[in-house]
């Protein structure tokens, strides 16, 4: 229970609550649920409008919020990098790349990808710079997955970078044909 709760236009709902140290960003945590913490990300709060829809408050706006409980959520795991990638991105690092761009790790983590702010367009450039650069869709998708969990917020799940490589693939095929 929580007096601030938000009804989002697709009829989700928004519940509020006041961080703990140690809360972090998690995308459906658990039953679907995403959490916002630790002041990165955001929520979008009542009153706003988003597509003409508004956000609407349900509850009561107040400054005295429940603290947040961690237990409710399972410990959120990071998803694995496979050994084969993770010697792909070491065995690269070493390898001379058709670009100019002296460290494209470094260059990438400088692209964060936020929702709400584009973050979907940065994820895709962030795969097509990888593409330009000569890689393979394997290779990119190592590169990403260290730059996911740097630079985005809230993180891409590896099914949603894949779909990102795959995507700036097809982008070039279509250009070439």
């Amino acid at each position: 229970e929580t007096p601030w709760t938000v009804r989002t236009p697709r009829r989700g709902t928004h519940f509020f609550y006041r961080s703990v140290p140690g809360l972090r960003n998690a995308v459906k945590a658990h039953r679907g649920w995403d959490v916002r913490a630790g002041g990165n990300g955001y929520v979008v709060g009542f009153g706003s409008v988003v597509d003409g829809r508004e956000y609407e408050l349900i509850g009561e706006a107040t400054l005295d919020l429940p603290p947040f409980d961690p237990a409710w959520l399972p410990p959120i795991p990071a998803e694995p990098l496979s050994e084969t990638l993770s010697s792909r991105v070491a065995e690269l690092r070493t390898r001379q790349l058709s670009t100019d761009i002296r460290d494209l790790g470094a260059y990438i983590r400088t692209i964060p990808s936020i929702q709400g702010q584009r973050g979907s367009d940065a994820c895709f450039r962030v795969a097509c710079i990888l593409r330009d650069a000569g890689l393979t869709a394997e290779e990119a998708l190592a590169y990403m997955l260290e730059w996911n969990r740097r630079c985005a917020i809230p993180p891409w799940s590896v099914a949603e970078l894949r779909k990102k490589v795959r995507d700036s693939f097809s982008k070039l095929e279509r250009r070439v044909m």
